[in-house]
């Protein structure tokens, strides 16, 4: 019965209604791809770079944090062991900042984006997840 209205139109018509099914095709097919590819992004990872950082500004935002954490005893610190150990110890915390910043973001890349109660949980068990939820 489709075949009998098929031969009764014109072959210019025949051509757009063909074009027309293949449109529909190809945007359904865009369609499914694009569904599909934002599943699979999704299960990839839930982190979406937005910007990355040069090792200047992530220097900058090391810096910012440790000034931002012991900005008001440093003063009293200093006058008490000296300018140069109160340095010495404001390296040495920082160098440890940055190691440990270092271990959890290796950590996070390798659990695919985990957040660092979960890495907690899944490295030190559910009493420790607990524990980083609650910090």
């Amino acid at each position: 019965m489709v075949d009998s209205k098929i031969d009764k139109i014109s072959l210019s018509q025949k051509r757009k209604l063909l074009k027309r099914r293949k449109l529909r095709r190809e945007r359904l097919f865009l369609q499914l791809m694009r569904e599909q590819i934002k599943i699979f992004t999704l299960r990839v990872s839930t982190i979406k770079v937005e910007k990355t950082i040069t090792p200047k500004e992530g220097l900058a935002i090391l810096i910012g944090t440790q000034i931002g954490a012991g900005v008001l005893g440093l003063p009293y610190v200093a006058s008490k062991v000296g300018l140069i150990p109160a340095f010495g110890i404001l390296v040495a915390v920082m160098l440890l900042m940055l190691s440990t910043a270092l271990i959890i973001l290796k950590l996070s890349a390798e659990m695919r984006g985990a957040q660092m109660s979960t890495i907690a949980q899944k490295t030190l068990g559910r009493i420790g997840g607990w524990i980083m939820y609650l910090s």
